[in-house]
């Protein structure tokens, strides 16, 4: 069943669910901010603490991912006007359709999007019936049948404009977003210093003093605050070299006639946006990697360094692929339940051949409607079934939320075992004074 058809069987709750599920950054958004952020400012174990971790949550969250697509939004416009005569929708061609001789293959994604804008014009939604939204439709319609037309009469000419439009946009992202996003250490060490007056590890505060820090840490010297400037600007320049670097050596081999290694087509085409808009999964991962290093580098002692390592270990895998445990496991149940009492049919919720004893691929909302409605061709049931599938989605946010709960508490008790485990050896190892002797009065009150 058609694109077309399932979106008539969308309630308004699994249509917004589906936009934040088909959009990795929309996504990828939620889960920070109630899977990441909340427990992350929750497992705070001090004041102090508490600061630095909405200062980190401030710059991740607002930064990293919801103003995220206006710097594209940007971008696009700017690059758009010089290269591409304005007409941002030549953005929406992914990178494959901008390969050599693949003039056909953009056509027809453009032409499926002008069809899927048109039928949103035709049989809008709420949302759709909004004088901007509409008015945005309409103009996007006009910019889609342009891009269409001179595709037609330039092909590979305009093509590789847009190539090159798109590949600047995509370096100047992802150099832009690495800066900001790698500001969260120096930025966290510097609220504490200039607000809270704690120079320090603020985690560890609950359990260890001062007096007993110098005992463990050794200030850092100038040179090491140097270097570590150095390493900060080296990480955040990563992911625009790595993508810059990936597209020039894929386009030499493409020009040449030669088939680029398939791992590196794989991290360009990971590294891509949604809607020419939103931020695919391989630039975000790409992003928060080199934030997370930064973090490490910005590290005032070595129990902030470890603990670092340990807590991300465990929740970057959570993060980034929680959804196979998490949601594949509900869907699963879900699917196995509802086949089993002939409600749906078998793989109704969750993809055949993509489950294993860890988890699976759940279906997209919008692809269960379509399976529903295509097979039964009852529409109240392809409803019923979207909205299932909704909440199968929706349960990841409070999965995602639990288990990242779970890891930082474990983890802040790890560090303390540390800390107090270190600071029990350094004291046995002190030489004890000794006790001092009683004095002999005796002879002097004679």
């Amino acid at each position: 069943m058609s694109a077309i058809a399932s979106n008539l069987s969308r309630s308004a709750f699994s249509q917004g669910a589906n936009f934040v599920q088909s959009n990795d950054l929309v996504y990828r958004t939620a889960i920070e901010l109630t899977g990441f952020d909340a427990p992350v400012y929750f497992s705070a174990r001090n004041p102090f603490e508490k600061k630095e971790k909405l200062t980190e949550i401030t710059i991740s969250s607002t930064m990293g991912f919801l103003f995220a697509p206006l710097y594209v939004l940007g971008l696009n416009s700017l690059v758009g006007n010089l290269l591409l005569k304005g007409n941002q929708a030549f953005f929406q061609l992914n990178w494959a359709s901008l390969d050599p001789n693949n003039q056909q293959k953009a056509i027809e994604q453009l032409a499926r999007k002008l069809t899927q804008t048109q039928h949103r014009l035709t049989h809008p939604n709420g949302f759709d019936k909004l004088g901007f939204v509409k008015n945005g439709l309409t103009h996007h319609k006009t910019q889609l049948t342009t891009a269409l037309g001179l595709i037609g009469a330039e092909g590979e000419t305009v093509l590789n404009k847009v190539y090159q439009a798109k590949r600047t946009v995509l370096v100047a992202d992802l150099l832009v977003g690495s800066f900001i996003l790698s500001m969260m250490g120096p930025a966290k060490n510097w609220v504490s210093k200039h607000f809270s007056h704690q120079d320090r590890f603020t985690g560890s505060q609950t359990y260890l003093s001062d007096d007993d820090l110098k005992k463990l840490v050794e200030k850092p010297k100038q040179q090491e605050e140097t270097r570590k400037k150095v390493v900060h600007c080296l990480v955040a320049a990563t992911p625009a070299a790595v993508a810059l670097g990936t597209h020039l050596w894929t386009r030499h081999d493409l020009l040449a006639g030669k088939q680029p290694p398939k791992l590196l087509m794989t991290v360009r085409n990971a590294m891509d946006y949604t809607n020419g808009l939103y931020l695919m999964l391989g630039g975000m991962f790409s992003l928060f990697l080199a934030k997370n290093l930064n973090l490490l580098n910005w590290s005032r002692d070595q129990y902030e360094c470890l603990e670092t390592v340990v807590k991300y270990a465990f929740v970057m895998p959570t993060f980034w692929k929680g959804d196979h445990v998490f949601n594949g496991t509900l869907a699963k149940l879900v699917d196995a339940t509802l086949s089993k009492g002939k409600h749906f049919d078998p793989y109704t919720f969750v993809e055949k051949g993509k489950q294993s004893w860890v988890g699976a691929e759940s279906k997209h909302i919008e692809a269960v409607i379509a399976q529903v409605q295509a097979t039964s061709g009852d529409e109240k049931k392809a409803k019923l079934a979207g909205n299932i599938a909704t909440g199968i989605f929706m349960s990841g946010f409070v999965a995602h939320a639990i288990a990242t709960a779970v890891i930082l508490k474990n983890v802040n008790a790890l560090t303390k075992r540390w800390i107090t485990k270190d600071l029990s050896a350094i004291k046995q190892q002190q030489p004890t004074a000794p006790s001092p002797q009683p004095t002999n009065t005796l002879g002097a009150n004679r």
